[in-house]
C-alpha cells in the first residue's frame, strides 16, 4: 500500500461481537482475507481466517471477531479486533497475514495504518462506522 489509502479502506463500516465489558481502549482491526490486495477464493479465505484464529490463541491477546464491510454489506472481510497497547503488535500480524492494511482504534477513533511503514489516515469515530 503506498502513503495514501485505499478509498475503499476508507470506507469501511464493522459490525462487531465487543466482549463483554465493551471493546478494549485500544485495538487493531486485521483479517486475513484476500492477502496480497487480491481477491482469493472463499475457501482459502475461510483457510486463512482459521489460521488467523489459531494464531491469536496461541499468542494469548485477548481478542474479539470484528468483520470489516461496506455499508450496503456486499463485501465482507471477517477478522478481529485485538487488544494491544500499541499498533506494531497487530502491524506484525497483518503483515504475518500478507496484509496491505489494518485498522487501529484508539480512544474511540479508527486510523488506517498502513502494514508496511507507518502512515496513519484518520477514518471516522468508531461509534460511527459500527453497524
Amino acid at each position: 500500500m503506498s502513503d495514501a489509502p485505499r478509498p475503499e479502506h476508507c470506507a469501511a463500516w464493522f459490525a462487531c461481537d465487543a466482549p463483554a465489558g465493551g471493546v478494549p481502549a485500544a485495538f487493531g482491526v486485521v483479517t486475513a482475507y484476500n492477502p496480497g490486495g487480491a481477491v482469493t477464493d472463499p475457501e482459502a479465505n475461510r483457510a486463512a481466517d482459521a489460521a488467523l484464529k489459531a494464531r491469536l490463541e496461541r499468542s494469548g491477546l485477548a481478542h474479539f471477531r470484528v468483520t470489516g464491510r461496506s455499508k450496503d454489506g456486499s463485501h465482507q472481510e471477517p477478522g478481529y479486533g485485538v487488544a494491544a497497547a500499541s499498533p506494531e503488535a497487530v502491524r506484525h500480524l497483518a503483515h504475518e497475514f500478507r496484509q496491505l492494511a489494518f485498522y487501529w482504534v484508539e480512544d474511540g477513533v479508527v486510523f488506517l495504518m498502513n502494514t508496511d511503514g507507518a502512515a496513519r489516515h484518520r477514518v471516522a469515530p468508531w461509534s460511527e462506522r459500527l453497524l
